[in-house]
């Protein structure tokens, strides 16, 4: 929430978690559309390693925007 955010809450859950995780690798799922996180997780260190969601629109929906990566277009 908004009104929590800069107290340092999520540095401290990262701190530990990768303390935990500390001989093995930290994976996170990142919504692409969350700035927030991917700023956050990029001043810590963390890599993209993986940016390909795939599902299956619902019937009605509308796809207005397309996003490439490398050879490959995806409606987003």
């Amino acid at each position: 929430m908004p009104a929590h955010r800069g107290r340092g809450i999520a540095d401290a859950l990262y701190k530990t978690a990768e303390q935990l995780c500390a001989t093995g690798t930290l994976y996170n799922w990142v919504h692409p559309n969350n700035d927030c996180m991917i700023a956050f997780l990029a001043k810590r260190g963390y890599d993209t390693l993986n940016l390909i969601e795939i599902r299956k629109k619902h019937a009605d929906e509308k796809q207005h925007e397309k996003i490439r990566i490398k050879n490959n277009e995806f409606k987003y």
